[in-house]
């Protein structure tokens, strides 16, 4: 065995490591504590059609200013009364990926409902795993290779299709019919919208909140 197939197994190993042992267990642990809040909140968003709709509108608006502009480190959080978009600076730019993304979903385009980074969706999957991990674990009677590498694999295949699932099923609405965006407001460290004074300091919006309503939709399109 050569001095660069032995440095590559020195390079390679740790991060096999990391993913297949380290990050299993991470996510069991995780998910584990998490199984007193995840359920309770996934069913408030379910029985929630504005809070769906809403979220279906933010995935979108998000999918679309990611394809069409490029930006990858975006956040964001529904609201029955709008979401939040964090990591954006432009205005203009919002207002008209929200209108499009909208639009779009007007015309049947759902699968711009589903982000793949939807934080509650990760944490349900990530539940969902671990749930099923401790079981393989305890059933297996103690910890072995085999069922930690199964377990890292079955984190990197199912885990985003239970994510997808749940975002379909319970967490988001491609029913916008009556949906309208009613204003953009900037939102600064993590405070929500701001009162007008603030916009007088010169400081850097973190984001924008985007209002929805349903009585003064017209042009999905906004100027």
């Amino acid at each position: 065995m050569g001095f660069l197939t032995l440095l590559a197994l020195w390079i390679i190993l740790p991060f096999l490591f990391l993913i297949l042992f380290i990050l299993p267990l991470k996510l069991m642990i995780t998910g584990l504590l998490d199984i007193v809040h995840i359920p309770g909140q996934i069913i408030s968003i379910a029985i929630n059609p504005r809070l769906r709709r809403n979220h279906a509108l933010e995935h979108a608006t998000i999918n679309v200013l990611q394809r069409r502009y490029g930006a990858q480190n975006l956040g964001g959080m529904a609201r029955e009364d709008g979401f939040f978009i964090r990591n954006w600076g432009d205005k203009r730019l919002l207002r008209r990926a929200a209108g499009e993304a909208l639009m779009r979903l007007h015309r049947g385009e759902h699968h711009l409902a589903v982000h793949r980074q939807c934080g509650t969706s990760r944490a349900v999957a990530n539940l969902v795993f671990a749930v099923l991990y401790l079981i393989v674990l305890l059933a297996g009677g103690r910890l072995q290779l085999g069922t930690v590498v199964l377990g890292g694999l079955a984190l990197l295949l199912i885990s985003p299709l239970l994510g997808t699932w749940v975002q379909r099923l319970f967490t988001t609405s491609i029913d916008v019919q009556g949906v309208a965006i009613l204003g953009i407001s900037p939102i600064f460290s993590g405070r929500g919208p701001v009162f007008p004074f603030s916009l007088l300091v010169g400081r850097t919006p973190e984001g924008f909140f985007v209002h929805t309503g349903g009585e003064r939709w017209r042009n999905p399109v906004m100027r």
